[in-house]
């Protein structure tokens, strides 16, 4: 994972140059999600601890993964050279079909989160399939997480 993070560091984790004519290698792109997802769930427990220390109690801070779903994130396959779309767009449709939620169902944490007086009990924690996941222990490195959140808030400076 990512130590020291620095601005440089972190847009190399988070900058995606998703299917333009230079392959991107799937591990790369789904270290890169994974990365921004921690980044997700860091600033959600960090607005949580926030709102514990002020005593606000009516306001719940989730991270969520709405789960793989059927989108146009893929539309960029169509890009590609012509033999490199014969072999990935097939097997992008027999995927979709087989393992993809469709956008409905993937809708449904947020929903969730957003409305269901039983999100209030999952405060400050991940969401998936409607309940909290555990997270691995990169979620829990305290220190990582407010590395994270000082450069996030060096990045937003100029704009407050």
């Amino acid at each position: 994972m990512v130590s020291g993070l620095t601005n440089d560091n972190l847009e190399r984790h988070t900058k995606l140059p998703i299917l333009k004519k230079s392959a991107v290698q799937t591990a790369s792109v789904l270290k890169q999600y994974g990365f921004t997802k921690l980044c997700n769930i860091y600033h959600a427990q960090h607005l949580t601890n926030i709102l514990k220390e002020e005593g606000t109690k009516n306001v719940v801070v989730l991270s969520l993964h709405p789960g793989t779903i059927k989108s146009e994130m893929d539309r960029g396959v169509y890009e590609l050279p012509l033999l490199m779309k014969i072999f990935v767009v097939p097997f992008l449709m027999v995927t979709q079909f087989m393992f993809f939620k469709s956008t409905q169902a993937g809708a449904q944490n947020s929903i969730f989160a957003a409305s269901s007086p039983k999100a209030l009990a999952y405060n400050g924690l991940y969401l998936d399939d409607l309940k909290p996941r555990a997270t691995n222990d990169y979620a829990k490195d305290n220190s990582l997480q407010q590395q994270l959140i000082d450069l996030s808030e060096q990045l937003i400076q100029d704009y407050l």
